[in-house]
């Protein structure tokens, strides 16, 4: 390199599972043009980078065909606008920008032009993605621990393109309890996600545990995704106000399959269909 110019230079990773990346440079030595002599460059700071789990687009079609299972809340503001589509609070002339889903089409097709639901604010909401982050010990474990969040993300994603209001929930490790974000937008959803993949995970079944000793316990409508099978998840709805959906991650060998109890279903998920756990949360 010339004296006072500068050079960039390009590395490519492969990364194998979804958290926090650092890069850090352990020995940097720069040398004159005849490499007579050098000298060692410190106080490079490592860099650090976010790896987003991956997301799995649902079907369109089946999103809107299947019955309601994010709920919705029972309580309604009657004099501000929201976000909760299963109540509308107005109706109002279709304008550039506005969503193709809020389209009233019968209403449009009798009034001859297309007219928008304006849908109601939430006053609570009823809904709860519980996240099981259970420190990984080995690779099949990591790849697992991937999947979850992939799981997760993806149910938050359908909330979202469903416009419901909805809860993210995790034990956090470094904080010592519940960790809870209230989401209304996708923006919200991908910032909880890239706080929650950082963490560094526990042992068990302990995000549960805590849910279960809380306020969210009431929740009417659960969904529980960890990597542990456990014979406790069949009792879990015995424990809870409203129903659950319970998404037991397993490996490859695993086979997808339903196990319906009283007013709960199990699914068994491998971690490399993501796609059929979420075409299978009824949305």
């Amino acid at each position: 390199i010339k004296s006072m110019d500068k050079i960039h230079t390009s590395q490519h990773f492969r990364l194998n599972h979804c958290g926090i990346l650092t890069i850090s440079a352990e020995d940097t030595v720069v040398y004159d043009m005849l490499k007579l002599a050098g000298f060692r460059v410190k106080g490079i700071m490592p860099v650090k980078t976010l790896v987003m789990p991956v997301i799995t687009e649902p079907d369109i079609y089946a999103m809107y065909s299947y019955n309601e299972e994010i709920s919705d809340s029972k309580e309604y503001s009657r004099q501000r606008r929201g976000d909760d589509s299963s109540e509308i609070f107005d109706l109002r002339g279709y304008t550039e920008g506005d969503s193709l889903n809020r389209i009233h089409w019968k209403l449009s097709a009798k009034q001859g032009e297309l007219l928008i639901k304006e849908f109601s604010y939430p006053v609570s909401s009823s809904n709860c993605i519980l996240v099981e982050i259970e420190r990984p010990l080995n690779e099949e474990q990591h790849y697992r621990l991937d999947a979850v969040f992939e799981m997760a993300y993806s149910i938050g994603n359908l909330a979202c393109l469903k416009e419901k209001k909805f809860k993210l929930a995790y034990f956090s490790e470094d904080r010592g309890e519940l960790a809870v974000f209230d989401i209304v937008s996708h923006d919200e959803l991908v910032e909880a996600v890239q706080i929650m993949v950082g963490e560094r995970g526990s042992k068990g079944n302990i995000s549960l545990k805590t849910f279960l000793a809380s306020d969210l316990k009431d929740t009417e409508k659960l969904f529980y995704i960890t990597s542990n099978q456990d014979e406790e998840l069949y009792d879990l709805e015995e424990l809870i106000a409203g129903k659950a959906l319970i998404y037991v991650i397993g490996d490859a060998d695993s086979s997808c399959n339903i196990t319906k109890l009283s007013h709960s279903t199990l699914l068994n998920v491998d971690k490399d269909d993501i796609r059929w756990g979420l075409t299978n949360t009824d949305i």
